[in-house]
């Protein structure tokens, strides 16, 4: 219904309907506010009457102490007492008022038999050497003690991220058909060469004929899968949040194979374009080092490798993407030795710390891509045209599905299950920048 369709009853049911969740909300957070003063008093007046008990107590004790000579004015305290006192005082008094405040706050492990003033007074410092109350009958109550105690959030273990099926890198649109067998085909022609170009020719004179070739690109469908089985009494004992935590994970997990898959693929392609560093990762460019710097090589060869790509007509109407890892973006941050050239540092975009672009080229930091190594041939980056390098296809979207075990087991099966494809399609389209 159009705003201006509607009535003044449909107006004053929304306004009511608000209302009533707005008063239902500031009564919860009045009285969550309640709750909390609440426990604030109650903590309060707890920590008073431990001050209060605590005050009460020296003050008996200094008094005693007093009466019976054994506090010396500077206010320390006689540690040989039984040496100056061979009589036992009578205390009944402070025991007295110790046991009835002890039983007021309902405190157990008070000694009605002898106070803190007759401990002190009877055997020095040695009352205050801790023992076992109960020694000689202890109770072990380890069964109902809560083992841990957990903060509300759930932190998932460290995994290399999903960067590349939310940028746009591959080719959609591709999904599989039932009764197929499998596969997902593009049709490919070329551009044949043509008879006659622009050369002299007889009038009346026959052309020579040519013709196309018609070849195809080819995906296969794969199935990805992954199983849990959670036990019916974890789930009660520990809670739900156990089962939300494992699909959770599982989903995770789901995505980050999706890029291992169409990273492994983009790297092991062979490419018809290929860039060779003057040295390996981190060194510098050339034997002499009077050249360049590490960065500038790097940013070198990826120029060179877009202009020979775009050359053979790649990137139209696309802009390029660069794949390659942190540790090695991070050359094109920051100077490496010499200055970085205007021309570079003009070209260089970012988003926060991480590279954005470079020029019109897309950047993706991927943790999928090979880190910064000096081993020879290894592949440090990859460029590709992102309508025409890997094919993206479904035959069944990520799909979770969940059953009980045998009513013996009392546990259930929890599975994820996908059928798909990330493969290569144009060779030629994925670029490669490699150590000498």
């Amino acid at each position: 219904m159009a705003e201006e369709d509607k009535t003044i009853a449909d107006l004053e049911k929304e306004y009511k309907q608000l209302l009533a969740k707005k008063t239902a909300a500031m009564r919860e957070e009045l009285a969550e506010q309640e709750k909390i003063q609440a426990a604030k008093l109650a903590e309060e007046k707890e920590q008073e009457d431990k001050v209060k008990f605590e005050a009460a107590v020296k003050s008996a004790l200094d008094k005693k102490l007093e009466e019976m000579k054994l506090k010396p004015e500077d206010g320390s305290i006689v540690d040989d007492v039984q040496a100056t006192n061979t009589e036992k005082p009578k205390l009944d008094g402070e025991i007295a008022f110790a046991k009835k405040f002890a039983d007021s706050r309902g405190i157990k492990k008070f000694q009605a038999y002898e106070s803190l003033v007759n401990d002190y007074v009877s055997t020095g410092m040695n009352a205050f050497i801790a023992t076992d109350s109960d020694s000689g009958c202890e109770d072990n109550v380890d069964a109902w003690e809560v083992k841990d105690c957990f903060a509300s959030v759930i932190w998932q273990d460290v995994l290399c991220r999903s960067d590349f099926l939310s940028k746009g890198i591959t080719v959609k649109g591709l999904d599989f058909k039932a009764g197929c067998g499998g596969l997902v085909q593009i049709r490919v022609i070329n551009h044949a060469d043509p008879s006659q170009d622009f050369t002299s020719l007889d009038p009346c004179a026959c052309m020579s004929c040519v013709s196309n070739a018609f070849t195809t690109y080819t995906l296969t469908m794969k199935m990805y899968g992954d199983y849990k089985v959670l036990c019916d009494l974890d789930l009660f004992t520990a809670g739900d949040v156990v089962k939300s935590a494992v699909l959770k994970s599982m989903s995770e997990v789901a995505q980050e194979r999706i890029d291992n898959e169409i990273y492994t693929n983009l790297e092991a392609n062979s490419p018809t374009y290929s860039e060779a560093l003057g040295a390996a990762c981190g060194g510098s460019r050339g034997s002499d080092g009077d050249c360049c710097t590490y960065t500038m090589d790097l940013y070198d060869k990826i120029i060179d490798l877009e202009a020979d790509m775009r050359a053979a007509g790649y990137f139209k109407g696309v802009d390029p993407i660069l794949i390659l890892s942190p540790t090695v973006a991070a050359y094109l941050k920051y100077k490496d030795g010499l200055n970085i050239p205007a021309y570079i540092a003009s070209s260089i975009q970012m988003d926060g710390l991480k590279l954005a672009a470079i020029g019109n080229i897309k950047v993706i930091e991927s943790c999928h891509a090979n880190a910064c190594v000096t081993d020879s041939s290894e592949v440090q980056a990859i460029l590709i045209d992102p309508s025409r390098a890997i094919g993206e296809a479904w035959g069944k979207r990520p799909e979770f599905k969940t059953d009980d075990d045998p009513i013996e087991c009392q546990s259930q099966k929890i599975v994820l299950r996908m059928w798909a494809a990330f493969d290569v399609l144009d060779t030629a389209a994925i670029g490669h920048i490699v150590n000498p």
